[in-house]
């Protein structure tokens, strides 16, 4: 067994290191009883010197999963959304964490990654940004090259081959599924290489098949609840919000409309007597079929300019710093293509233009936030799930600005027999 290095306790401090010594004894009991963890090739990490580790982002519990296999104190960075919890954040910062705020340059976490790397330790960063619904590892952001390349940092790449399925951005209960992460060995790039050459490298070294099967016994409770939440539509007929929970079986969802009907299995799959998909390709056939620039009623946006429209819709503004949003209104919100705009009895009482939207995304407890320049917005519908206005709204604004939106990459195989009701590998 490694000895423990003096200076990680010099350098954290004494009670950071404490409180990593006991979350590592705590995450190892839990990683036995339900995680099942295994790490691969974790002989390959680098023991003294300080490297970034970089890996697929598919769970919140990513940096304590990756970080175990590494038997190292690490720094992470986490999205500031998550310090707004006092308890959660200062369990965080207790074991290492230190906030980013997304989508915007951050002079003071990037100071602070700097400084854990310039005192010897490894710093954990996920570079796609956001977590991925489906396991689906999506394109990563170009500012990872840049960092990489002017830190002159060396990089061990660890990717999480089945912790999507443990439990799915969009599921409403965890998983009993067996852990699979795979370290490479620490490598740099010489200084003749592109910020370019550098992000092509690292999306290839982190990117999984969210269709691989992970190995062993899997289990879930109630597999179906929260999955129409992200399939938006039918897999089948495409219908708008076609998808429910079967009322008979929590284990099947079923369409209003065709009334076809699915088993949601533990290892990702929907199942039914044709044949069987992953979540993931039957989502990219209702992606496929609403198209590049998602729209529920072609007929209606013709009409009225209306893509998307929720009732008991509430918008709120978020101060940096604060911890709860300022209500603005409440009523229905539509999404139109050139903005969101909120009606309550007939009168517009607040809109913003897809052109002043700098990013866009669902954060921790579902959260979807909406930054401009100067405002970071909240949004939180009623009768549609964060991710289905997300997933509408990213398109629109890359339109409006004259943006390339390219939401995440392609499968590794964009073909199989039969579309989602059809049959299709194993």
């Amino acid at each position: 067994m490694r000895r423990l290095r003096l200076n990680d306790v010099r350098t954290l401090g004494p009670w950071i290191w404490i409180c990593w010594v006991l979350g590592m004894s705590a995450w190892g009991t839990l990683s036995f009883l339900f995680f099942r963890q295994r790490s691969l090739n974790k002989d390959r990490i680098p023991w003294e010197e300080p490297f970034l580790l970089l890996g697929n982002h598919i769970s919140a519990f990513d940096p304590f999963w990756a970080g175990y296999g590494t038997k190292r104190p690490l720094g992470y960075m986490a999205s500031a959304q998550l310090f707004r919890h006092r308890f959660l954040g200062a369990l965080l910062g207790a074991l290492g964490a230190f906030p980013k705020v997304k989508f915007v340059k951050d002079k003071e976490s990037m100071a602070t990654l700097h400084d854990i790397y310039a005192g010897g330790r490894p710093v954990t960063l996920f570079p796609e940004g956001t977590r991925s619904w489906d396991g689906r590892t999506q394109k990563i952001l170009p500012g990872i090259g840049r960092l990489i390349k002017r830190m002159d940092a060396r990089v061990v790449f660890v990717r999480n081959l089945s912790g999507h399925l443990f439990h799915p951005r969009w599921a409403k209960y965890p998983r009993y599924i067996s852990l699979v992460l795979d370290y490479s060995e620490a490598r740099t790039w010489p200084p003749e290489a592109t910020v370019e050459e550098i992000v092509a490298d690292v999306q290839a070294a982190i990117t999984i098949d969210p269709d691989d099967e992970p190995p062993g016994f899997a289990w879930a409770f109630r597999p179906a609840w929260g999955l129409p939440d992200y399939l938006w539509a039918c897999p089948s007929c495409f219908a708008w919000q076609g998808l429910q929970v079967d009322p008979k079986s929590s284990r099947h969802v079923v369409c209003r409309s065709c009334e076809a009907r699915w088993e949601v299995t533990a290892k990702g799959w929907l199942e039914r007597d044709e044949g069987r998909v992953s979540i993931a390709r039957a989502f990219d056939a209702i992606a496929e079929k609403y198209g590049e620039t998602p729209c529920v009623d072609a007929a209606r946006f013709e009409e009225d300019g209306v893509i998307l429209e929720g009732h008991d819709v509430s918008v709120g503004s978020v101060k940096r710093g604060s911890k709860e949003p300022k209500p603005l209104a409440s009523g229905t919100l539509q999404l139109r293509a050139d903005g969101l705009v909120l009606v309550v009895d007939g009168d517009e009482v607040w809109s913003l233009a897809l052109v002043e939207i700098k990013a866009i995304s669902v954060e921790f407890l579902s959260v979807l936030q909406v930054r401009t320049e100067d405002v970071l917005y909240q949004v939180d519908p009623t009768h549609e799930s964060t991710f289905t206005w997300s997933w509408f709204l990213r398109p629109w604004r890359a339109k409006a600005r004259g943006d390339t939106f390219l939401p995440r990459l392609p499968p590794a195989d964009s073909t199989h027999a039969g579309g989602p009701g059809g049959s299709t590998a194993a």
